[in-house]
């Protein structure tokens, strides 16, 4: 008990700073980002629609506020081994026969990005973004079809964002 009021100061110096986060590194403010094939990025506007994209940050702060949530979420694992059926063939037996072939994704690079008017929002938007771009890269690249656990997410930065 004698440290929670020590634990309760620390939380609003972090909520103060604007930002929690376990990658100081990350772009969590950096508006503007373009989605591409690892990065996917997306908000929820005013009206509860979640819209693909960044925001205008000249539009949605006349129109809701002057600051957003905003998460950013990765991969739970940096590279995703999947084995592939395929089939070898036998030249002493002349046959072929099945055999699997392994793949590794590299999930580094992968990025899912959420805003909204609130934090809950912008990390459910986060984590499912990026669940989206690794399932993709994995059914592009092993034919990976399904939720696979190995392909989730975490958020590794939030806080809120000024648009001024």
């Amino acid at each position: 008990m004698a440290n929670r009021p020590r634990w309760a100061a620390i939380w609003l110096v972090l909520l103060a700073a604007g930002c929690t986060s376990s990658d100081p590194s990350a772009p969590l403010c950096q508006l503007g980002v373009t989605p591409s094939e690892t990065t996917l990025i997306s908000y929820r506007d005013e009206a509860g629609s979640v819209i693909r994209g960044d925001i205008d940050a000249a539009a949605y702060r006349e129109e809701v506020a002057g600051s957003i949530a905003s998460a950013i979420a990765k991969p739970n694992r940096e590279v995703y081994v999947a084995e592939r059926r395929k089939d070898c063939f036998d030249q002493a037996g002349g046959y072929y026969y099945p055999c699997y072939e392994r793949i590794e994704i590299d999930l580094r690079e992968v990025t899912g990005i959420g805003r909204s008017a609130n934090l809950n929002d912008a990390q459910e938007l986060a984590v499912a973004n990026c669940e989206w771009v690794a399932r993709t890269l994995a059914r592009n690249a092993a034919e990976v079809r399904g939720l696979v656990f190995a392909l989730q997410c975490r958020v590794v930065s939030r806080g809120r964002c000024s648009l001024d």
